[in-house]
């Protein structure tokens, strides 16, 4: 039967003619469920929107305006697909630090807090009893990479020389005095 004469059956409450446009249409549907994923849906949720976008499709479609209705069925379904992923996007795009996951953890409790009100205090009774000169230094240090921290470290209070921090990191000697000099550079300017 031709597709015209099911449109028109089933848009007069046809149940057979709506049943072999939806086969008709199935693999339109299978093809967009399973090139997509949203959370919360498996393939057979996806499959009946996809249905359901069709039926809508018959009820809407108007031969006056449209001359094919495969058109519409196919913009109809993949419409109603993005819609539903834009919706889903907006779900996801709002949450919350106190969201319970599978452990009844709150994601809050999982993020590392690498200073202490312990560290803090520590740090400023250490800053007192320094001079103005050492302040300024250990404000310096504090404000490098965990990187430069850590070649400073070695070659000024480990006493190990560049070359052998060079070797041990598998690094090139060049990169590591350029490195060196630019950290150099960075803590003579907080002095100045």
């Amino acid at each position: 039967m031709e597709l015209n004469q099911l449109l028109l059956m089933a848009k007069n409450g046809d149940k057979n003619a709506i049943e072999q446009i939806l086969i008709m249409f199935t693999p339109l549907v299978m093809k967009n469920a399973l090139s997509i994923f949203i959370a919360g849906y498996d393939v057979d949720d996806l499959k009946q929107i996809g249905y359901i976008s069709i039926v809508n499709a018959v009820n809407k479609f108007d031969f006056e305006k449209c001359t094919s209705f495969k058109a519409y069925v196919k913009n109809a379904v993949q419409n109603n697909f993005r819609c539903l992923i834009r919706d889903k996007c907006k779900d996801n795009a709002t949450t919350s630090l106190n969201i319970k996951g599978a452990d009844e953890l709150e994601l809050e409790d999982l993020i590392a807090d690498s200073n202490t009100v312990e560290d803090e205090i520590i740090y400023l009774e250490e800053l007192k009893e320094m001079n103005e000169k050492e302040k300024v230094l250990k404000i310096a240090l504090g404000k490098l990479s965990e990187e430069e921290r850590e070649l400073i470290e070695y070659t000024y209070f480990r006493n190990i020389s560049l070359k052998e921090y060079a070797a041990s990191k598998g690094i090139k000697y060049v990169t590591c005095s350029k490195r060196k000099q630019r950290i150099i550079m960075k803590l003579r300017a907080a002095f100045e």
